[in-house]
Parts: C-alpha cells; structure tokens; sequence
C-alpha cells in the first residue's frame, strides 16, 4: 500500500495541472502566423535553411550571420473577414559583441465589429487588434 501511494498522488496532481486548460493551448495564438510568405511555402516553420534571409530568424534565432546587418523586412497579408496579419523584421550586426541582433514585431487586426445591447441592437461598432 505504501509504495501505491506515491505513485496515486503523482497521477492525481498531473490530472489535475490539466484542469484550467480551457479553450486554445496558446494566449496569442495569432503568432504561430507565418512571418513571411516563403516560410509559408515551405511548410511553416524553415528551421533547417541557412541563408541571410532575416524573416528566418523568427523561426530560429540560431540562423542570424553577420550578413543581415541592416536588413529590413515588411510582410503583410490580407485574409477574408478584413482581417489582416503583418510581421516587421530588422537585423543589425554589432561587431564590438560579435553578434547580430534581431528586432521583430508581429501584428494582426480583426476587423469592425457591431457593438450591441443584451436585446441584439446596434449601438455602435468597436475594432480589435493584437
């Protein structure tokens, strides 16, 4: 009995972190986007391609080289419902440290909404971005 104890609580706390996972498994889901359209043709997430692409190093910061030093990227995309998703990248090279940072920053917009009362009627409309 002694040695099923141990092993019934761990199960039971394991149950039991699962429990306040309601809804998706992320807070912003929206930057699992693809920040570029070749990483998108590619499959989503090009972690195995070394070239001095900047929009990689979303995906794989381990991919920054000396040869992104001011590169500048700005994708931006269209989806149905005006709802609409961009990523902005810039690489710079710092020689005093031997390294090359990375600056990104990643946006979507969800369109107009209809603000309504409890009864469904109108009262104005209201925007929501990330």
């Amino acid at each position: 009995m002694k040695r099923w104890l141990p092993l019934f609580l761990l199960f039971a706390f394991l149950q039991t972190s699962f429990a306040q996972s309601t809804g998706g498994r992320e807070v912003y889901q929206f930057l699992n986007l693809s920040p570029s359209a070749r990483v998108t043709a590619l499959g989503g997430n090009l972690i195995t391609v070394r070239d001095d692409d900047i929009n990689l190093a979303f995906a794989n910061p381990g991919l920054l080289n000396p040869s992104m030093h001011h590169q500048i990227s700005f994708n931006h995309n269209f989806h149905l419902a005006d709802i609409q998703h961009g990523y902005v990248a810039f690489g710079q090279y710092v020689p005093a440290w031997n390294t090359t940072l990375h600056a990104g920053l990643q946006y979507i917009t969800y369109g107009t909404f209809d603000a309504t009362n409890v009864v469904g009627e109108k009262e104005g409309e209201f925007k929501a971005a990330e």
